[in-house]
């Protein structure tokens, strides 16, 4: 029986390694298993132009026409849709028949302030075209001033880096755009950036995963950063309305947003 008892003990053992080990991935996002199928399928659109998404309410670039930033681009509503987890899914598409690329933008009806905003992101950021750029920034709609932004693009040549940290300065003043720009890799299509605003500084973090292992960060202070409240903007598009060289759409997808004052 002493046997017995030994063997069943060391049997244990490793199954409670196992389950501890799960425990302390709990705050990855994993599927629900809740939801059906055809919910999980589900795709609410824009109506009149507007989403809701993480609880607010966005509003939908859409133009059938060239408009002039960013990029000189076609935009659509359809390239935009939740999905039944409330999940933001922006799309870069070709148009059959016209051959043209429509791209994807929303802006959130309120403003916002000094405080945190997160950005939980799905999709290999690493891996886009050379001519597709995926911003996430505040932006008060005066260009070159009042802005704060993360975007991924490499501007059209392969070489350049890819993650790239914009602050522009309160409007009528004389300061020039601060810019950090570095080379973002990642392993699983999971990635995680803040942005937190202050009076006098912005603090940019990017992460490589939803569990916390930070990859970048920058610190910018300056008297001339801008106090307003101002729209988030989140946008999936060509660089100078170049299609992607390997001709291929573009989907990524924002689980969620958080701001915390």
């Amino acid at each position: 029986m002493l046997i017995l008892k030994k063997g069943i003990f060391y049997f244990l053992i490793p199954l409670l390694l196992l389950f501890s080990c799960k425990r302390e991935l709990i705050t990855f996002p994993m599927p629900q298993p809740s939801l059906d199928s055809a919910l999980l399928s589900l795709k609410i659109f824009p109506v009149n132009n507007s989403i809701t998404f993480s609880g607010y309410k966005w509003n939908v670039t859409n133009s059938p026409s060239k408009r002039a930033a960013p990029g000189n681009n076609y935009w659509s509503e359809n390239s935009i849709w939740v999905d039944g987890k409330g999940y933001l899914h922006l799309k870069l598409t070709k148009e059959t028949g016209t051959n043209k690329w429509f791209c994807a933008q929303i802006s959130s009806e309120k403003k916002f302030g000094n405080g945190l905003y997160e950005f939980w992101v799905e999709g290999r950021l690493d891996q886009l075209d050379k001519n597709v750029v995926f911003g996430m920034f505040n932006y008060s709609g005066i260009d070159y001033y009042d802005e704060m932004d993360i975007e991924f693009s490499r501007w059209g040549e392969i070489n350049n880096q890819n993650l790239h940290y914009n602050v522009y300065p309160e409007e009528n003043t004389n300061s020039a755009r601060w810019g950090s720009s570095t080379e973002f890799l990642l392993t699983e299509p999971y990635s995680i950036h803040r942005i937190t605003r202050a009076n006098s500084s912005v603090k940019f973090e990017s992460y490589s995963d939803f569990l916390g292992r930070k990859i970048h960060s920058q610190l910018y202070s300056a008297s001339t950063i801008s106090k307003k409240e101002m729209p988030i903007y989140i946008n999936l598009w060509a660089f100078k309305n170049v299609a992607p060289s390997d001709q291929k759409q573009v989907e990524i997808i924002i689980q969620k947003f958080v701001f915390t004052e």
